[in-house]
């Protein structure tokens, strides 16, 4: 339907099930992989694919190499368009905090939370040179943007406005030209079109 966009948060937390039995999160590495799949079998396509974001936390209690490496697969499988990834801490009145001990030494932390960022940057790079690059794509103006539209000297000369595609992606374009009399040929905008410049995910 057109009224609901492409974009699911699907958290995982976790690529591993032993991982995910101690959280006590109520699913499996697999089940997950099921409902991904099956998204994107009755959704999905080129042109409209659904966007996946999710949670990950790196350092959980216990949590060993081979474990933090599901996680690391589990991203390279499903190939992220956003992600929300932390460092495991933890916090009073869980079931972690009264049967577990935070045993993951900081520094591991660290290093496994780069590796997850590291992977879903990667990754994210190269669905947005596939999926997006090229692609007209209908956008909700947000506002206008942070970022000015300048010259090659860098004086600024127009705005700049930013929206979300409907896989929640930011875009930053320049603004729109709504008069069809405007005859200036230089101007890089015409009618209701716009130059993309941007897709941040």
């Amino acid at each position: 339907t057109n009224n609901v966009c492409n974009q699911l948060h699907l958290p995982a937390q976790s690529g591993s099930n032993t991982v995910l039995e101690r959280m006590r999160r109520g699913y499996t590495r697999e089940a997950y992989l099921t409902l991904v799949d099956d998204v994107k079998r009755i959704i999905g396509n080129d042109d409209d694919y659904v966007a996946f974001s999710s949670d990950f936390i790196t350092g959980f209690c216990h949590e060993t190499e081979e474990e933090h490496e599901d996680t690391i697969k589990l991203m390279q499988e499903v190939k992220y368009d956003q992600a929300y990834m932390f460092a495991y801490s933890m916090r009073e009145k869980t079931n972690a905090h009264r049967t577990m001990v935070d045993d993951v030494p900081a520094d591991v932390k660290q290093r496994r939370l780069q590796e997850v960022i590291s992977v879903f940057r990667t990754n994210v790079q190269e669905r947005n040179e596939m999926l997006e690059v090229g692609r007209l794509r209908l956008v909700l103006v947000e506002g206008e943007a942070r970022r000015k539209k300048k010259n090659d000297s860098g004086v600024v000369v127009g705005r700049m406005w930013s929206g979300r595609t409907d896989q929640n992606k930011r875009v930053v374009f320049p603004s729109l030209l709504l008069n069809d009399d405007n005859d200036d040929d230089d101007d890089d905008d015409f009618g209701w079109c716009f130059t993309e410049e941007e897709v941040k995910p």
